[in-house]
């Protein structure tokens, strides 16, 4: 920054003139190592009316400078105008453009100096970056700490990184639907750990062991939803489906449990077994086994109605 302030200096206390003229960008001059990013511009090449080509024409102050500032790159072969301090070529500067075609800016932390907020805009994207730089001058490593991506097909990205660049955090948002997912790092890996998938006809959340199996999961539809209980091997132990008429409890042996709203029925695995309790019909068990009955006292009362035993054999002892 001392060198424009220098520069303004100079102008006001020799009254320099300044010459303004209308060019066409010939070339983009990249920062291809940059430590930032690779699409940066600091400088730009240009052909005025005449023919004249001047190189390194600045798009900032001061081009030193890369950690900080607010630059408006112009589009390839678009018209600028082109300021000159004192007919000196070194001092050409964008004063205004046509045709932008990104504009970026770089903030560094005003307590902590390898800290960075750094954006990037065109006419498709929307980029946000907390930055961290670290390591000595030529060999500066970024790191992302967090990100906001948004585009033109309405996607919009929020990420956050631990200290090697890894995703612990990332969640997603669209119009039609929405995902958030949670990772845990082991051996420099990203696992995910728990994901929820989001939309207007599907509610979707999953747990993941850090063996990448699959533990717990709930599934919600507007006419059901489904709670999934599975081992540490992603075997399914048990599921349970809600709905507006019913309650259903599956077990791993495929026995189940079905609750409606007048009848509970209980059934084993080869459904040769099944107890019924019916609001209107009573209890009924169903089995092609033996049935037993066992208690210190057992009473059998049918009230007004008959009670009737039936078998082969029937012993009442």
């Amino acid at each position: 920054m001392g060198e424009i302030t220098q520069l303004i200096k100079q102008i006001a206390q020799k009254n320099q003139p300044i010459q303004t003229f209308p060019a066409r960008v010939s070339k983009i001059n990249r920062e291809d190592t940059s430590v930032f990013n690779p699409e940066d511009s600091y400088t730009i090449e240009v052909i005025d009316m005449n023919g004249a080509t001047y190189n390194n024409v600045r798009l900032k102050s001061s081009i030193q400078d890369k950690e900080q500032g607010i630059i408006s790159i112009p589009k390839l072969n678009s018209w600028v105008l082109v300021s000159i301090i004192g007919d000196v070529e070194t001092r050409a500067f964008v004063t205004q453009q046509a045709e932008p075609e990104r504009l970026f800016g770089r903030i560094q932390s005003q307590n902590e100096e390898t800290l960075f907020l750094e954006y990037s805009i065109d006419g498709e994207h929307i980029n946000v970056r907390y930055l961290k730089k670290e390591g000595e001058i030529g060999a500066e490593v970024i790191s992302e700490i967090s990100s906001l991506e948004f585009d033109k097909d309405q996607n919009l990205k929020v990420s956050y990184f631990d200290e090697n660049q890894k995703i612990v955090s990332q969640s997603h948002f669209h119009p039609d639907h929405s995902s958030i997912v949670f990772n845990s790092v082991e051996d420099d890996t990203e696992q995910e750990r728990f994901s929820s998938i989001l939309s207007k006809e599907n509610a979707t959340l999953k747990f993941t062991n850090d063996q990448g199996n699959e533990k717990n999961s709930i599934q919600s539809t507007p006419s059901e939803t489904i709670f999934s209980l599975k081992d540490d091997d992603g075997v399914e132990q048990q599921k349970t489906t809600l709905t507006e008429e019913s309650a259903t409890i599956t077990m791993t042996d495929g026995s189940n449990a079905v609750i409606e709203k007048e009848k509970i029925v209980f059934n084993t695995l080869d459904n040769n077994d099944q107890v019924i309790l019916d609001q209107n019909n009573g209890v009924s068990v169903l089995s092609m086994r033996k049935i037993e009955i066992k208690g210190v006292g057992v009473e059998i009362d049918g009230g007004a109605q008959d009670v009737v035993i039936k078998g082969a054999n029937v012993n009442i002892n």
